[in-house]
């Protein structure tokens, strides 16, 4: 749902050779998206202490020029895996792991149309005694629309902003317009959790990757 890969070039190449390694990636980035690297286009914006933003197909962002480092950063969202595909974003992950790329950020989802818990159900789960989890705290958001309470959304996020790894819970229903009638179920995955669910997803199952993650909340 969300991919965010830092490559690490070697220090000891040239210049040209790292603008070389950036374009290989933005080809293999291109090929996942069914895109073509010609369409990349440059942004007036850095991002995070990166001077340079390059815009490509899907919204994905190269993030370039750190100062005083080699590394630069690709950016995968949502729209962007999406049109990807699991087994081409798999390809991906593959390219990175074998090209000095590390991941920062990675985002799983999980759509339970049957509903088996709701995000309320979750909340009352995590305060049960007979609890499990590595969590230790719990958000929850209501949104609605003036006039049309009965249509707001509930969301539940179970970890804190800050946490390596944090669960959010909600009506996709609600989101979707009712084009997705399920409570999605979304793991955010940052820096060592992030290596950890890379390493997974290159070894094991999609759907069942995703399970696991979940469940060793």
């Amino acid at each position: 749902d969300n991919i965010s890969i830092t490559f690490h070039p070697l220090e000891t190449l040239y210049i040209h050779e790292i603008n070389q390694f950036q374009d290989s990636v933005v080809e293999m980035v291109s090929s996942v998206l069914s895109g073509d690297p010609e369409d990349w286009i440059p942004l007036e914006y850095g991002y995070q202490g990166y001077r340079k933003t390059i815009l490509g197909p899907g919204g994905v962002r190269l993030y370039s020029g750190s100062p005083g480092d080699l590394h630069f950063n690709i950016s995968l969202p949502g729209h962007a895996c999406q049109l990807a595909g699991a087994e081409r974003l798999k390809d991906f992950l593959a390219y990175s792991a074998e090209n000095r790329g590390k991941a920062r950020r990675i985002d799983l989802a999980l759509d339970d149309y049957d509903k088996l818990i709701t995000p309320e159900e979750l909340e009352a789960q995590f305060h049960s005694p007979n609890a499990v989890t590595h969590i230790k705290e719990i958000m929850g958001v209501k949104k609605s629309k003036r006039g049309e309470p009965e249509l707001g959304g509930a969301t539940r996020y179970l970890g804190a902003p800050s946490s390596l790894r944090r669960l959010r819970c909600y009506d996709k229903n609600v989101e979707s317009g009712g084009l997705i009638d399920a409570y999605r179920w979304e793991i955010q995955e940052r820096k060592r959790a992030a290596e950890k669910a890379h390493h997974d997803l290159l070894n094991g199952d999609l759907g069942e990757v995703i399970r696991s993650r979940l469940v060793s909340l």
